[in-house]
């Protein structure tokens, strides 16, 4: 076995992995994803993941393939859990699907991927509104082993151009982003939490 299926195999067993604790605390109540996001994230990796393999990126594209289908499970999970659709969130599906739907009608590979890239970052939206508010409601350590995997996934990639580096190492950093974000917002409720308490 080369260097790059081993590669591949461990991000596919990193991100799959991180998964299944998600989908467990969902379907306990115990978090709540926006539906709206991995809706999203399904359609989107699907489509990048048949991308990136007709360009050759053998295992650095198995975890997106992977992952695919796991975010369409988290959707189909939290229809029911979400909270009350927003205006934003109305506005950043549209623009999301807007996203697909070009993708879906150019020609120019590396074009494709800046859409791509933008659109799953437009899917993100809903879920960094959601956790502002209740960043309980959200657990980072699915998006930090997903960044993890994207990471070694793109050492994987046995063809490395822009086409299929750029849509993973977008996801890779918004995923860290996105951690750091709700960890902050936990540090700061509960700041708030401590100050209340030692008021009273």
């Amino acid at each position: 076995m080369d260097y790059n299926a081993l590669l591949g195999i461990l991000s596919t067993a990193i991100g799959t992995g991180s998964f299944f604790p998600y989908i467990f605390d969902t379907i306990k109540g115990k978090i709540r994803p926006h539906a709206y996001s991995w809706l999203v994230w399904g359609f989107l990796q699907a489509a990048v993941f048949i991308a990136q393999t007709e360009k050759g990126a053998g295992p650095g594209s198995w975890a997106i393939g992977a992952s695919s289908l796991l975010c369409m499970t988290i959707f189909a999970l939290s229809i029911k859990r979400s909270d009350r659709i927003s205006a934003i969130d109305k506005a950043s599906l549209a623009a999301a699907f807007a996203g697909i739907l070009l993708w879906l009608a150019t020609s120019a590979s590396l074009v494709e991927v800046v859409i791509a890239s933008a659109t799953d970052i437009a899917g993100f939206i809903p879920t960094f509104a959601q956790a502002s508010s209740k960043p309980e409601e959200e657990s980072v350590k699915v998006f930090a082993f997903g960044a993890l995997a994207l990471f070694i996934s793109i050492l994987a990639l046995k063809s490395i151009n822009p086409v299929t580096v750029l849509y993973p190492a977008t996801v890779c950093i918004s995923n860290t982003v996105f951690v750091l974000f709700v960890t902050l917002k936990r540090n700061a409720a509960s700041k708030r939490r401590k100050q209340g308490a030692s008021k009273s």
